[in-house]
């Protein structure tokens, strides 16, 4: 489904099928080989090579967080199960001695890379025109200025990029990831308040919005950031970034989660599996945990309310995503929660991969 939404990439129909082949699309002049910056779209200074990456659910539009998204969830699928994925999904890479889930993350970190200027900072999005099929489409495209939510975003795709090429032997590709990786973090945490808002009048650009001033996503950007971050270095002050800032989420203050805050669940059982993790903290985060699944109203209390014995609150744009997420939760629990007395209190699931995709 990813290579059928790379931009910049022909689908031949040895690949796409009869019925889908399509040119490779913005490639014209004024498009994404030299788009210009959306506010200064007269001035030929600006211009930049950003093509590359995926089309957009809604629109053609490349957003640089939700980008990160998809890379992400490629990288840690094939990090909890490397044995699931083959080399043999029919993608013009597949043979090539790589696993093509990784294929195609690569497509998404080369994008990446492409946006991130020397200083380190990385481009919110890149605005395309529209038209069918893609090819057809002959407007400009324009691109949007750094933000902090877009840099570490970034961050976490090329750290995670890092360690996971570095565990496959690509060494000169995981140092290339491995550099820009700290110069992102450093932009980030020199401009920790820099935002682009496509919505804004001004802007002209985009057909949704990706900047956040709520406080605890801005926090678990940065801290899940950080955490990659020290996997690719292990270098312990990356954790204080989440052990500086854990009790301020709801999960842990509260005890409470729901079907919106699963990067938190990730967060802190990602903490739990630290070399240097402190164990007062992760006995807070498995008490926590463990209380939060059994929350009234929500996760096992309702498993007998649903007739799919697979609850979740709210069924809307994305739902299938939420759904898949409580299924990894309870699994991932399983794994770390009831680790605690070395028992567990309810029967472990089966161990399943779960790939969990939203574009």
């Amino acid at each position: 489904m990813f290579y059928y939404q790379r931009a910049g990439f022909e689908k031949t129909t040895r690949y796409a099928g009869e019925g889908w082949a399509d040119k490779a699309s913005h490639l014209r002049p004024s498009q994404d080989m030299n788009a210009r910056q959306g506010n200064r779209r007269d001035d030929a200074s600006t211009e930049r090579d950003v093509h590359g990456g995926w089309y957009d659910a809604g629109d053609y539009n490349k957003y640089t967080p939700w980008t990160n998204d998809y890379i992400e969830g490629m990288l840690l699928s094939w990090q909890e199960n490397p044995d699931a994925f083959g080399d043999d999904y029919g993608l013009p890479e597949s043979g090539n001695g790589l696993p093509d889930i990784l294929d195609e993350a690569r497509w998404g970190l080369d994008y990446m890379l492409r946006l991130q200027s020397a200083d380190g900072a990385v481009l919110s999005l890149v605005n395309l025109d529209h038209a069918s099929p893609p090819s057809t489409a002959q407007g400009p495209s324009f691109y949007g200025p750094p933000s902090t939510t877009a840099t570490l975003a970034a961050t976490r795709s090329f750290a995670l990029g890092a360690s996971v090429f570095t565990t496959l032997g690509l060494d000169d590709y995981a140092q290339k990831l491995r550099e820009a990786a700290i110069r992102s973090w450093q932009w980030a945490e020199t401009h920790p308040d820099s935002m682009f808002f496509t919505k804004s009048p001004e802007s002209g650009m985009g057909g949704a919005e990706v900047e956040t001033q709520n406080p605890t996503d801005r926090f678990l950007n940065r801290a899940t950031a950080a955490q990659y971050l020290y996997e690719m270095t292990a270098d312990k002050h990356f954790l204080q970034v989440f052990e500086e800032g854990y009790n301020s989420l709801s999960l842990v203050r509260e005890r409470q989660t729901n079907q919106y805050q699963h990067r938190q669940q990730s967060l802190c059982l990602r903490y739990l599996h630290k070399v240097h993790a402190n164990p007062t903290i992760c006995q807070r985060i498995r008490q926590s945990l463990r209380a939060a699944l059994y929350q009234p109203g929500n996760y096992a209390d309702m498993l007998g309310r649903d007739g799919y014995r697979s609850y979740i609150h709210d069924y809307n744009w994305g739902s299938n995503q939420y759904k898949s997420q409580y299924g990894l939760f309870f699994w991932l629990a399983g794994e770390a929660v009831w680790d605690m007395t070395g028992k567990t209190s309810l029967p472990m699931l089966p161990k399943i991969t779960f790939t969990i995709f939203t574009v």
